[in-house]
């Protein structure tokens, strides 16, 4: 099945549920593989997975595992939500420069992975919702998501007046930001649904689970949004980051203070999380179809153990959700290049995706790279409805990004964004044919041998049934394809500036 070829390679245990071979999983330890809201036992919150490993045999289904830490109590957990809030707000306050949007990304990145053990590592109201709208809180009784909302705002507020009495400009939002009030709108919204799809594909759904992305995935998503909107929205993503930096702006300078900005800063974060929601269950629907115990979601009271081969037992995707999936992720693909003109952020953005949408599409938004994958996998000639209809798919989330980059900010940048150290004449067909020809071939042949599985070199020395009983032959390529794929893409936008 090649739409799903990626969600296999990142699921050791698949390939031997599909080969009807019991087996035992060794998951590797790390920073950040399994668990969620409630801990090292838990699974499901804004960038959650769980550090340590989980060991748990399994037949013919699986059994459910050993919790990999005691998880965290409502003290603790509302504890770090608080810790990470802040030093959220505070990185944010802090941070000056053109290139402000990767310490932002990186910043949040490193707390999801501190703190993402203990208590899900949300620190965004928003998430808190898509989270609770996905089922990730395990019910839907409102006090622990209010209470988490409760301490992100209180830690916002805490880590904007820490940033204030170190520096007085620390509150600042950039004055065009709040300008219109529609373009500050659309941005946030746009921006926190791609956040919010982050933390729900790859920390909230059960059949990616364990992984070790989650984090980057969750940080280089609000790193392509700061970098392609933060000079027209401020790039926000997160009512509590934008109440923490307008009471500290209050407190500084009351009568430069407009009590809107709180409302939008608010009301599109929580939107763009509600759309966010909506769209991962229509790409997900073919997994509710798991046996009750085996619902996709990972909740608050779930074990920790490795829920890939469930991928194996639901039926394929529609082609309804397929061509929603390659929609959604050349939109966010596009809009960031159109808006940000950043190579570094065009490949970020195209990470988040691939991680987003692999189990569902194959993650391909390009032509070039579904033509590719139809030809590499022989697929039959009754099969390419589905590859014309990837084709009309991303075509259209690339035309719709482009007109809604040029609705919110008049103009595009991309491509030509950089300067022209080679000096190339803007009619050089020629260079720009070779560019485009070479860089298309990298980009094809990284994703391609990508998402081939490979043996993990640190379990070489263990005899061939070792290996695959602990899912080494899967190796490292079954967490870092999304990471190949995404920086040979930004790479190429950097190094292509002149050409085009």
């Amino acid at each position: 099945d090649v739409t799903r070829r990626l969600a296999v390679c990142a699921t050791p245990d698949a390939a031997r549920a599909s080969k009807g071979r019991p087996g035992v999983w060794a998951a590797r330890s790390g920073p950040g593989l399994a668990a969620g809201v409630d801990g090292g036992s838990k699974a499901g919150a804004g960038g959650c997975a769980a550090g340590g490993g989980v060991a748990g045999e399994r037949g013919e289904a699986a059994s459910a595992a050993p919790a990999a830490a005691m998880p965290g109590n409502v003290v603790q957990r509302l504890l770090a939500e608080y810790v990470g809030t802040f030093f959220l707000v505070f990185i944010i306050s802090m941070s000056y420069g053109a290139f402000q949007f990767i310490t932002i990304g990186f910043g949040l990145m490193v707390l999801v992975y501190s703190y993402g053990h203990v208590s899900g590592a949300m620190f965004n109201p928003a998430v808190t919702l898509g989270v609770y709208m996905r089922g990730g809180f395990g019910s839907f009784d409102l006090k622990m998501p209010v209470m988490y909302i409760a301490v992100q705002v209180l830690g916002g507020m805490s880590g904007g007046l820490a940033a204030l009495s170190i520096n007085d400009q620390s509150h600042r939002i950039p004055p065009q930001a709040v300008d219109n009030p529609v373009v500050v709108g659309g941005c946030e919204v746009i921006f926190t649904c791609l956040l919010v799809l982050a933390v729900v594909n790859t920390a909230v759904l059960k059949v990616k689970q364990p992984n070790a992305y989650f984090g980057i995935a969750i940080g280089l998503a609000v790193l392509s949004g700061a970098a392609s909107v933060g000079a027209l929205s401020g790039g926000v993503f997160n009512p509590a980051v934008g109440t923490g930096l307008i009471v500290a702006g209050a407190i500084h300078a009351p009568d430069q203070t407009n009590g809107d900005d709180l409302l939008i800063y608010w009301l599109c974060p929580l939107v763009g999380a509600t759309l966010a929601a909506i769209i991962s269950w229509f790409m997900n629907r073919h997994l509710e179809t798991l046996p009750e115990e085996m619902e996709p979601i990972v909740d608050l009271e779930g074990d920790a153990e490795p829920y890939g081969h469930l991928l194996r037992m639901a039926p394929k995707p529609s082609l309804a959700a397929v061509c929603v999936t390659e929609v959604v992720g050349t939109f966010f693909l596009t809009i960031t290049a159109a808006l940000s003109g950043q190579p570094f952020a065009v490949g970020s953005a195209l990470l988040v995706v691939v991680y987003v949408g692999d189990h569902v599409s194959g993650a391909e938004y390009n032509p070039a790279v579904t033509l590719a994958v139809a030809l590499r996998f022989r697929i039959p000639s009754k099969d390419y409805l589905v590859v014309i209809a990837k084709v009309v798919a991303q075509l259209i989330g690339g035309i719709a990004a482009a007109f809604t980059a040029k609705a919110l900010a008049g103009d595009v940048h991309y491509p030509n964004a950089l300067p022209d150290p080679m000096h190339l004449a803007d009619n050089d067909l020629l260079a720009q044919f070779s560019y485009e020809t070479i860089m298309t071939v990298g980009l094809v042949l990284a994703y391609l041998t990508a998402t081939t599985p490979t043996t993990d070199p640190f379990m070489s020395d263990r005899s061939p049934a070792s290996r695959e009983a602990s899912g080494a032959d899967w190796g490292v390529s079954s967490q870092v394809y999304g990471v190949v794929i995404g920086f040979m893409a930004g790479g190429g936008a950097l190094f292509g500036g002149a050409p085009g």
